[in-house]
């Protein structure tokens, strides 16, 4: 990896670079990695929440329709 670090400093004509700055890149890198996982682990818990509420909301619309499809709600009352 390095060795393609120098190639493109080379093509580009850039100053050598010093152990300052690799660490500096590598604790870059470190920070977004951390960054990017915490985003995505609080985008799936949004996910798995919205999930629960159409999952409850799912659930609570077949209890209405077999409560309303019993024979016992279904009987007419002739007179």
């Amino acid at each position: 990896m390095y060795e393609l670090l120098v190639l493109v400093r080379q093509y580009f004509q850039y100053a050598p670079l010093g152990l300052l700055d690799l660490l500096m890149g590598a604790l870059l890198v470190f920070v977004l990695t951390a960054l990017l996982c915490w985003l995505w682990a609080r985008w799936e818990r949004v996910d798995m929440v919205q999930a629960a509420q159409v999952t409850g909301f799912v659930s609570e619309l077949r209890q209405c329709s077999r409560s309303y499809w019993k024979p016992e709600a279904v009987r007419i009352n002739k007179a």
